[in-house]
């Protein structure tokens, strides 16, 4: 019995690619976690996965491989017709379902604020990173499985109820696309933008799963990619106005100033602190009186438009 469960251990540490600094660094080589899938693939049912620091995450890294990057090194279309067969995102989909978050630490984190008399001090709270990581891994997997359970489609909207179905298992619990963000948002608004809506609107969907190591980098990065893309925010200096994709009205209340009045403040912070163009961060800064409006949203199927998807597709 010892020893079966020993072999069962090493086909899922294999799969998984957990060696610490794997989770933590750089995704496994590309030519290795079909091969570890396949191992997984052939264990008993049902079946047991790593937990916390150690969650299988090159596994989504595996489903992801093959998908073109963009110099950002973020996907620039979503071959889903490959994706509906794909074992490693099955597994994924699996261990996800299964998770026990109470297995993730929360760590102490050190930071600094003003009292009420102004002065600095340092305060402890609480860092739920690890936490964070799995969310947002979790949500683009099933996204991603979503989609390409029903692929041909055009848009995610030809999906019944897509947004707020409760039909995406985490971690024991249902839950719908809507209530995952909204948990996501609630420990860092700016994991926002590491999410995939399975749309060319939407953040753009990373070429490789999240990990520990620079994350918070990581996250400064994907939502400055998104602020600064002129197809989701558009500056009109002359006439003192932004167009903005409507998506962002969802996060407007994570990221405005405590007390804030004025009308999409929230928005505004973005804006001045995450464009990395100077020239409208120098312009969100010194003008106060600037309209925001907002565009159409693009729900347009984040494919490739010249491909064909299948026949009579």
């Amino acid at each position: 019995m010892r020893s079966n469960k020993r072999s069962l251990w090493l086909g899922l540490a294999l799969a998984a690619g957990c060696a610490l600094g794997q989770v933590f660094g750089a995704p496994a080589r590309a030519d290795e976690p079909a091969d570890a899938a396949e191992t997984t693939a052939n264990a008993n049912q049902p079946q047991e996965f790593p937990q916390g620091i150690l969650f299988p995450y090159s596994l989504l890294d595996a489903a992801l491989t093959g998908q073109v990057e963009d110099k950002n090194g973020f996907i620039s279309y979503v071959n889903y017709l490959a994706l509906q067969k794909n074992r490693a995102l099955d597994l994924f989909v699996q261990a996800v379902a299964t998770a026990d978050l109470s297995k993730f630490p929360v760590l102490p984190k050190k930071v600094v604020a003003k009292d009420k008399q102004g002065r600095e001090v340092e305060q402890t709270l609480e860092d739920h990173s690890a936490e964070l990581v799995f969310w947002i891994n979790a949500y683009n997997a099933h996204v991603l499985k979503a989609i390409a359970t029903v692929y041909p489609i055009t848009t995610p909207d030809d999906i019944k109820d897509f947004d707020t179905a409760k039909t995406h298992r985490v971690a024991g619990k249902d839950y719908s696309f809507a209530e995952m963000r909204k948990k996501i948002l609630s420990l860092d608004p700016r994991g926002f933008f590491a999410l995939s809506d399975g749309t060319l609107g939407g953040p753009a969907l990373r070429s490789h799963a999240y990990r520990l190591t620079n994350l918070d980098g990581e996250l400064d990065f994907a939502t400055k990619l998104y602020i600064s893309n002129p197809n989701q925010v558009q500056l009109l200096m002359l006439e003192k106005k932004t167009t903005v994709n409507p998506i962002l009205q969802e996060v407007d209340e994570y990221f405005a100033s405590k007390g804030a009045r004025r009308k999409w403040d929230g928005i505004r912070q973005l804006l001045v602190n995450y464009s990395s163009v100077s020239s409208s961060q120098h312009f969100y800064i010194n003008n106060d009186d600037y309209q925001i409006a907002f565009a159409r949203a693009i729900r347009t199927l984040n494919r490739d438009p010249n491909s064909k998807p299948v026949a009579g597709g």
